[in-house]
């Protein structure tokens, strides 16, 4: 009839929604792990990148920047004579060594560019987690109260004057959570453990039944 057929409706509808809600919390989830091996990637490379970094100081260290020599011409010349005879008996020089140690002053620069992009960039992917961590939350908690809704909704029809709600084992910790039940009878109030295996039967028929309520 009208009345069976617009229930089995509205049936569906609902089963529709709570498929979407499952869709969507894991299309989040696999985004999230994405993200999560990326910024582990990034943190390698900047690592890397900070090995690298070392090296190139630690080069540098051995090489000194030229002092400008101020004075007469007569004192410049004796001091270039002095110079001279170092060099001499120092036998060969590394007569690049100003060169190479321009070229390692920009091979540090750019190291040192390439760390500050990869640490913005991992920032930027942090942040995109954390945000759909939250989004994550969020769906599991509109999710989580319409259910209980139903539940508190259909137990009262049940059982007239008595209460009944869906509690997380771990609120804090949503996701790995167990689901329990709070049951008040008048003054009594009871938790899962303390359910008789009739009553745990029929809280579960209910959570079932109320799934599919609109």
């Amino acid at each position: 009839d009208k009345k069976s057929a617009g229930i089995y409706e509205e049936i569906k509808k609902i089963e529709d929604e709570i498929a979407k809600n499952g869709y969507e919390k894991g299309r989040l989830s696999s985004e999230k792990d994405r993200m999560e091996r990326d910024a582990i990637g990034m943190q390698a490379t900047k690592a890397q990148l900070q090995t690298r970094l070392s090296d190139i100081m630690a080069e540098l260290s051995g090489y000194e920047e030229h002092e400008l020599l101020e004075g007469d011409i007569e004192t410049l010349e004796k001091e270039l004579y002095k110079l001279k005879a170092e060099i001499e008996s120092m036998g060969s020089v590394n007569m690049r060594a100003p060169e190479m140690y321009s070229e390692k002053s920009k091979d540090v620069e750019g190291v040192q560019e390439k760390i500050m992009t990869l640490e913005n960039e991992r920032n930027s992917i942090l942040s995109m987690i954390d945000q759909l961590e939250s989004r994550k939350l969020e769906v599991f908690n509109d999710t989580f109260n319409k259910v209980n809704q139903k539940f508190k909704s259909l137990y009262q029809s049940v059982f007239p004057g008595g209460e009944g709600s869906i509690i997380l084992d771990s609120p804090r910790n949503p996701f790995n959570s167990g689901l329990g039940f709070d049951i008040k009878e008048g003054k009594s109030t009871k938790r899962t453990e303390r359910l008789s295996g009739g009553e745990k039967s029929m809280v579960m028929l209910i959570l079932h039944t109320s799934r599919y309520l609109d």
